[in-house]
């Protein structure tokens, strides 16, 4: 054999009463390669490490191969240049110790000192002596690699926050699990929660798009995908995910941003919503005041009269259902009152009829009613509160209870301003006033109906007190000096403008005067009118400002012949 004609070939065996598990680390760090290259090696049963070395040197590295546990064999070839090795292998040293006897036979001493000394990113596994070398090598993805600080390159703990060396803040990682991914993207995926596991603040936008139930899709696509995904590249996705603080961070903004647009959204679907229901129920239960309605007005057009109740149009006592209630009052005026809860008190519709050349036309504009919630055709007639009226209804001479027939007052009947009819809650009590005139209830807390016109500074108020409050006998005489001497009290330097008089409001006896006072500083002239009713005495009060007294004067004392008692109206909600 040529002193440099030598090949080194490694066998797939080790020295006898070896584990092959114990050899390969100390093969691996001989050749300055992995642990599992090495095991492929022998694997392959042969295998040349080194080509055209003369003999001594193929001596060492028999000597060094065989002292690491494992078995090789020196091959003769014809001369020829020497070539580069396959693999690095350090120059053994002729002063190693000899090749230690099986572990068996070691002392404890020396077998803990050697495992203090292997080298940390070595694999622990515990193999039987009957695994086979020629197995195919696992991967090792589970194994702590080494990482170098920041700073100043040192070699540190993948898990040191801080660098022993220099201590620089380092950056953190963690490795995720692909379960509790996939756990998480099927039962919170729709909200992103899987991303933020995986440290991905876009996660975010899973928040945002939650309700459209996009996210919970792609979440439940994404989770069959990480079961699916095999662990080694998992670890190299997902085996370095760093910190998660700002992940949180943005997480919780996200939800709070998520939370805001929720509830804008229900701030804005729901009471649409609730409105879209409402209107609905009332169009639904609309058909049934529609029908009664036409019956009304075929008996005004065959009889002339204009009926005050149901009985008086041949119409039965109650007629609804369990939406709508419809009740016939004064003059033929027709109250819808519907029984939803969404609209609270303010749930009736007014139909009033108008005479026009012989036909009786109708305006549903009046009630308590929203516009909102109203049809089509009982909409844009200004105050909902308000019913529009007409001087010319009532055509007809006969029944001394038309509006026709019915005088206003001994001072003037109602004018051609009154466009407009204001009920109190219950319907029971009713005013003309003029159409730019409005409801105002905040005048006085106590009183049935309170209207006006701020830009006009004229008002009127009705109050109301019970008969039974008296003693048999009470007069209406006597009411009226009583409201008087409390108004009076109520008012600085009080004076008279005219005396009190009697006079007829519709067919119940009053009392009317007029007298001026100044209330916080401000002179205010006031026509009362007390009126006595059938179980009621009634406080009728206009004012206006003394210097505009005198223009406003006709249109007080209209307002106040208007007044009219009728049937209480059932308005409540069931």
């Amino acid at each position: 054999m040529s002193d440099s004609n030598v090949d080194i070939v490694l066998l797939g065996q080790c020295q006898p009463g070896v584990d092959v598990e114990e050899a390969l680390p100390r093969l691996a760090k001989l050749f300055k390669t992995d642990a599992a290259v090495v095991r492929k090696m022998m694997a392959k049963g042969r295998q040349v490490i080194k080509k055209g070395v003369d003999q001594a040197m193929a001596e060492k590295y028999r000597v060094a191969i065989e002292r690491a546990g494992g078995s090789c064999e020196l091959v003769g070839l014809p001369p020829q240049a020497p070539e580069l090795s396959v693999l690095p292998i350090d120059e053994p040293s002729v002063d190693e110790p000899p090749l230690d006897e099986p572990r068996m036979q070691e002392p404890a001493a020396q077998i803990m000192e050697r495992s203090a000394q292997a080298p940390k990113n070595e694999p622990e596994t515990q193999a039987s002596q009957t695994d086979s070398m020629y197995r195919t090598p696992a991967a090792q993805v589970d194994h702590e690699p080494e990482v170098f600080c920041r700073h100043c390159g040192a070699s540190i703990s993948p898990k040191a926050s801080r660098c022993p060396v220099c201590d620089y803040k380092q950056i953190v990682f963690h490795s995720k699990n692909k379960y509790v991914a996939g756990v998480l993207a099927i039962l919170l995926g729709g909200f992103g929660v899987h991303r933020f596991y995986l440290g991905q603040w876009w996660g975010i936008f899973y928040l945002l798009f939650a309700g459209s139930l996009i996210p919970s899709i792609i979440s439940l696509i994404e989770a069959i995908v990480f079961f699916v995904t095999p662990q080694e590249r998992w670890e190299r996705k997902y085996g370095k995910v760093p910190s998660s603080a700002g992940v949180i961070v943005a997480a919780i903004v996200g939800v709070f941003l998520f939370i805001m647009m929720t509830g804008i959204l229900a701030a804005v679907a729901i009471p649409a919503y609730q409105d879209y229901i409402t209107r609905a129920r009332v169009a639904g239960a609309f058909p049934l005041v529609i029908d009664t309605r036409d019956k009304v007005s075929e008996f005004i057009q065959t009889t002339g009269f204009y009926p005050n109740q149901n009985l008086d149009a041949n119409l039965p006592e109650h007629i609804g259902n369990e939406v709508v209630d419809i009740q016939v009052i004064e003059n033929a005026v027709i109250v819808a009152t519907f029984n939803i809860k969404t609209l609270g008190s303010d749930n009736t519709i007014e139909l009033e009829p108008v005479e026009n050349n012989g036909q009786i036309e109708w305006t549903c504009y009046g009630g308590t009613m929203l516009e909102k919630y109203r049809v089509a055709e009982c909409r844009g007639g200004g105050s909902s509160s308000l019913s529009r009226s007409s001087s010319s209804s009532g055509g007809s001479d006969t029944g001394g209870t038309n509006a026709s027939n019915t005088g206003r007052t001994n001072t003037s009947s109602s004018g051609s301003e009154l466009g407009q009819t204001a009920r109190s809650k219950d319907g029971r009590l009713s005013l003309d006033i003029p159409a730019s005139w409005d409801r105002m209830d905040q005048l006085n807390e106590e009183a049935s109906l309170g209207v006006g016109n701020v830009f006009e500074d004229a008002y009127y108020l009705i109050l109301e007190e019970p008969k039974l409050d008296f003693e048999d006998g009470y007069t209406l005489t006597a009411y009226t000096d009583l409201i008087q001497s409390l108004m009076f009290d109520a008012l600085k330097s009080p004076n008279i403008v005219y005396e009190r008089e009697a006079v007829m409001v519709g067919d119940l006896p009053a009392e009317q005067m007029a007298f001026t006072g100044s209330a916080e500083g401000i002179k205010v002239t006031y026509l009362l009118t007390t009126i006595e009713g059938k179980d009621h005495y009634y406080q009728v009060i206009g004012w206006s400002l003394a210097s505009k007294f005198d223009e406003k004067a006709d249109l007080l004392r209209n307002i106040a012949g208007s007044f009219r008692e009728g049937k209480a109206i059932n308005r409540g909600v069931k």
